[in-house]
């Protein structure tokens, strides 16, 4: 059998160790619930919409670097936009809490700002979004959902060696009306200079829920990487 000549780089690849960084692929989904707790319809796809926030967080921890100590916020300078619209730039590093703490980057109680949020906007989703379109603040006025606690678990699956990592939160409508939601987001929880906020890292636009007054529903993300083989 005549053996295929191998490309340079396959040549290369073979007298070397190349070693990649695992790939972080993003899922998102929800469930939504009747008043009697049962599964009425579901949905779930895989999610492209890491933002700017995200990509700099993970550049300055891999780089070893501070956030830039400038108020610009565009290529070029690797700092963050916080929910309000201002620029956080600092002489020192930005990072997550880590698991000790409370609240815990992704991990929180029943904060509005960090976490898993929905809306009910429909923009399209760009990398320099810091914020849902249409925000639906927790409560039980009119238009606003009860927010739960994110519940967060990791599993790791061996025989495909997946390590994901699930983020979800329930919504409890008792607002008095219908709710549609659009869009969702997931906040982290950040140190900058010794003060500390929440900052979009994802934005998707979903399949429309309708939440109806009483019921409840159920969104997520799942974070998950492929250990190399």
């Amino acid at each position: 059998m005549k053996q295929l000549k191998l490309s340079k780089s396959e040549e290369f690849a073979r007298k070397h160790c190349i070693i990649t960084m695992p790939k972080i692929r993003l899922y998102v989904g929800w469930k939504l619930y009747d008043k009697e707790g049962s599964v009425v319809s579901q949905w779930k796809d895989e999610a492209h919409s890491f933002v700017r926030n995200f990509k700099n967080m993970e550049r300055t921890m891999f780089f070893a670097v501070n956030a830039d100590d400038g108020a610009d916020w565009n290529e070029g300078f690797l700092n963050f936009k916080n929910t309000s619209g201002a620029v956080v730039y600092t002489s020192k590093a930005i990072f997550c809490r880590y698991a000790s703490e409370t609240p815990q980057g992704y991990r929180i109680g029943i904060y509005n700002d960090v976490g898993i949020q929905v809306g009910t906007g429909v923009t399209g989703v760009t990398q320099d979004d810091y914020k849902l379109d249409t925000l639906i603040s927790t409560g039980s006025s009119a238009g606003q959902l009860t927010y739960g606690t994110v519940v967060a678990t990791n599993t790791y699956y061996p025989d495909t060696k997946i390590w994901e990592m699930n983020y979800t939160r329930n919504f409890v409508n008792n607002s008095g009306g219908s709710i549609t939601v659009n869009e969702q987001g997931m906040h982290f929880w950040v140190y900058r200079d010794n003060s500390e906020g929440g900052m979009l890292v994802a934005r998707d636009l979903i399949a429309p829920v309708t939440i109806n007054n009483g019921a409840n529903a159920s969104f997520e993300y799942d974070m998950q990487m492929t250990f190399p083989a």
